[in-house]
């Protein structure tokens, strides 16, 4: 069935005439006359699309399009009219119509566009759905790894779920760790003890209990469907929904949400709330994994208190870890007073070169011996270095009555020893879980935190900036003062430049925090080297670092933010000086040359510091990877690095020599000639993927294209029809949605456009026949500066 269609026009034969064509196409459709005959329309159900004449009597048809968007904004709206004045038609789209028809009317060009119009109120609804969809997964996510108790976690993901779909109420029953019956652990808009007193009565399987049969979602619809209502809480209700919670293969409880105001749940609600009971199984595994690994520290502490001989665990050091009561009895101790003492006041180590403690860590041995105490008991003490760990295990065995029960303590030895491995295994996956846990809760402060410093930073620099922008106005208001400053207005003028870099750093600080557009400008490299350069000139000349720096003359200019460029190469200057630490004879190199073949200007940074090892190489520009000590760095410098020359269309890689010189390059299109904007030409990139699409569109911006951006098919062929374009970068999945189309229209823009088209495996047959008919050049990876300007020459000519 398709959606409904609301016609209001106040001519009854136009009405009546499209009213007819619409319903002989199939289509639902309503016609009125007046906009009060509308308004009550929209109030009984509501309407996909609504095609409304301009004038309606007296009244505007216009202010009917404003209500309607009011009270529903995914409405498509048509105007028709008999008024072909263009005024008309701006003051319609104005109001965000779908279209503007001028009668005469085509019925079925009108309902051409109606079905348009449909088509793109549903891409608008899909797109709204996943939004809503992602946004609620990622809350979700978030109160699921916000904490292990899981009580409180279920509470407020049950809570969050059962509000987005403005549930009546909602529950989670979970398997016991131990076994047994499922118990309600969190619901929503209904007591935790009367939910689980229905279950408790048996009356007979609710959908929850059908869900932990079958591990599959059950929707139920319309009330005391199935017979559910009967053992439901006395509760309104129009449908339910059950889905499994389930980590891995294993069904660990069911989410359960009743709603009064659905007809029904659909199968988007269902996919949906299965991603979250996955969600909600990493919550309860967590959980239930903290719980066993408690367990077991809880049964370990006190299976090691309940040996009757003396044990101690001992860390590198020969201090005590750990002390069971019989090591703390010996001497009155109490548990608490036995942590952090050296293992020779226990007496049971056997002392200086003897200290059987000490043989085991240097050994990695068991150490055996009988060791008298003060007061004369005797003992026959082993001590055994922990596998993995620089630890040490003492076990005192009192052998002065019965020794037979030395063969037990060893015994004992083997299991405490398994034990302890085990309990081991089970911490190191409860320290992977919490370092996920840590490093989420980093990154969301790393941006909070920035945003903070640079908002408090900005007041100082606004005054800093403002008085020095006083003072040099005072000085040349004033000729006296003039003359006799001119040294003075040098290093106004240098703190007033260096203010507004730090200024501009600050708001690249910002954009760490939140993504913001940047001022791109013409650029002089060279002069932003020396920039650098100078600010680093007093350290480096405390600690001798020799600068060889060499700037080709004549370098094309590059169109960048130069603040954040400085601050990219100036990240890449101090992380050589880092390099170079220690270095008898530190020097650091830097270079800006030009590369005519990829219309590119290339600048190295090098220094002679401890170099990087290969394995590190590829990883260098990942984020929080540093190989310095720990408070040496964050790791974050050289990812930045990589984010900011990329959002410029450039590249950045590194090299280290077996003579430990690292060097780092960075390549940024530049334009090599000066012609007028008004001259550059146009190019489209059409990408389906959005990085990749920015990356392409900042490298021919950098050239000096106009560029215009295509997220898909629609979007690049509607670029192409318009002629707006000389060159065509596209990605073959966007042909692929749409290879008639493509065929269709490419002819008539082929000798005005250029396309290349980007290089992609496993490319369908048909899409590959086009591209290799249509395509002026094939880019095939890897997609660098100089291979994609070797592609736009091969495509357009050298003029381009």
């Amino acid at each position: 069935m398709t959606e409904p269609v609301l016609i209001v026009d106040d001519d009854p034969f136009v009405l009546g005439l499209l009213t007819h064509v619409g319903e002989t196409r199939g289509m639902d459709v309503v016609g009125v006359r007046t906009p009060e005959e509308a308004d009550a329309a929209m109030a009984a159900r509501p309407f996909a699309v609504v095609v409304v004449d301009l004038l309606l009597g007296e009244t505007s048809g216009l202010d009917l399009v404003k209500r309607l968007r009011q009270r529903d904004i995914s409405i498509e709206t048509v105007v028709i009219s008999a008024d072909r004045r263009l005024s008309s038609a701006l003051e319609s789209f104005e109001q965000e119509v779908f279209a503007f028809l001028p009668k005469p009317l085509d019925p079925a060009h009108v309902f051409s566009t109606v079905e348009r119009a449909m088509e793109r109120r549903r891409e608008g609804l899909e797109r709204r759905r996943l939004t809503w969809e992602l946004e609620l997964l990622n809350k979700v996510a978030e109160i699921v790894t916000s904490s292990l108790e899981l009580d409180a976690v279920l509470e407020r993901a049950v809570e969050r779920v059962g509000a987005a779909f403005d549930a009546r109420w909602a529950l989670v029953r979970v398997t016991p760790l131990d076994g047994g019956p499922p118990t309600v652990r969190a619901a929503l808009g209904i007591p935790r003890d009367r939910l689980q007193a229905v279950y408790a009565e048996k009356q007979g399987p609710l959908p929850s209990d059908v869900v932990f049969d079958t591990g599959q979602p059950l929707r139920v619809a319309e009330k005391n469907s199935q017979g559910y209502a009967s053992r439901l809480p006395p509760t309104e209700w129009t449908s339910t929904i059950s889905v499994p919670v389930t980590a891995g293969d294993a069904l660990l409880g069911v989410l359960t949400l009743v709603s009064q105001t659905r007809p029904a749940f659909s199968d988007a609600d269902e996919k949906l709330l299965m991603t979250i009971g996955r969600q909600f199984g990493v919550a309860v595994s967590n959980a239930q994994l903290y719980e066993r690994v408690h367990r077991a520290k809880v049964e370990w502490e006190r299976t090691f208190d309940a040996i009757s001989d003396p044990i101690a665990v001992f860390d590198g050091a020969g201090r005590t870890m750990r002390a069971n009561a019989a090591m703390a009895s010996i001497h009155g101790w109490r548990i608490t007073e036995t942590q952090g003492r050296k293992c020779d006041e226990t007496g049971l180590c056997g002392g200086g070169a003897n200290c059987l403690v000490r043989r085991a860590l240097d050994s990695g041995q068991a150490q055996s011996a009988e060791i008298i105490g003060a007061d004369r008991r005797i003992f026959a003490v082993t001590t055994l270095p922990v596998a993995g760990q620089d630890a040490a295990v003492l076990f005192a065995k009192e052998v002065t009555e019965d020794r037979q029960r030395a063969r037990q303590l060893r015994e004992l030895s083997a299991e405490v020893t398994q034990t302890n491995a085990e309990l081991n295994v089970t911490v190191e996956r409860l320290r992977a879980t919490q370092a996920q846990l840590v490093q989420s809760e980093k990154l969301s402060a790393i941006g909070q935190l920035v945003a903070g410093v640079a908002h408090e930073l900005n007041n100082p620099l606004t005054s800093i900036i403002g008085y020095t922008q006083l003072v040099q106005e005072a000085i040349s208001q004033n000729p006296a003062w003039e003359s006799s400053a001119a040294g003075m207005l040098d290093d106004i003028n240098r703190v007033l430049s260096e203010s507004e870099r730090a200024a501009r750093i600050v708001r690249n600080l910002l954009t760490f925090a939140r993504r913001q557009s940047s001022e791109r400008t013409r650029t002089d490299v060279s002069d932003l080297c020396k920039r650098v350069l100078a600010l680093r000139a007093y350290d480096h000349q405390l600690r001798g670092v020799k600068i060889a720096a060499t700037f080709a003359e004549g370098l094309p200019p590059v169109y960048v933010d130069d603040g954040q460029i400085q601050q990219a190469l100036l990240n890449l200057v101090l992380n050589a000086e880092q390099a170079m630490k220690g270095q008898n004879a530190p020097e650091l190199g830097l270079t800006a040359i030009a590369e005519p073949e990829s219309s590119s200007v290339l600048v190295s940074v090098s220094d002679n510091g401890h170099g990087i090892a290969p394995e590190n190489l590829s990883r260098v520009f990942d984020p929080f990877f540093t190989t310095r000590g720990v408070g040496e760095g964050t790791g974050l410098g050289l990812s930045i690095v990589y984010g900011i020359v990329r959002d410029h269309g450039g590249q950045v890689w590194a090299a280290s020599g077996a003579d430990d010189r690292t060097t780092f390059f960075v390549r940024l299109p530049a334009r090599f000639d000066h012609e007028p904007a008004a001259s550059r030409p146009t190019a489209i990139v059409a990408h389906a993927d959005s990085g990749s699409r920015d990356f392409f569109l900042a490298v021919l911006s950098g050239w000096g294209y106009s560029v215009r951006s295509a997220a898909n098919s629609r979007e690049a062929l509607a670029h192409v029809a318009a002629g707006e374009c000389q060159l065509l970068l596209i990605d073959p999945a966007i042909v692929e949605t749409d290879v008639p189309s493509w065929r269709a229209a490419w002819p008539d823009a082929a000798g005005a456009i250029a396309m290349v088209a980007i290089d992609a495996p496993h490319v369908p047959g048909e899409a590959a026949r086009f591209l290799r008919d249509a395509a002026s050049y094939v880019l095939a990876p890897p997609f660098d500066l100089p291979n994609i300007r070797r592609a736009v020459l091969a495509a357009r000519g050298p003029a381009s």
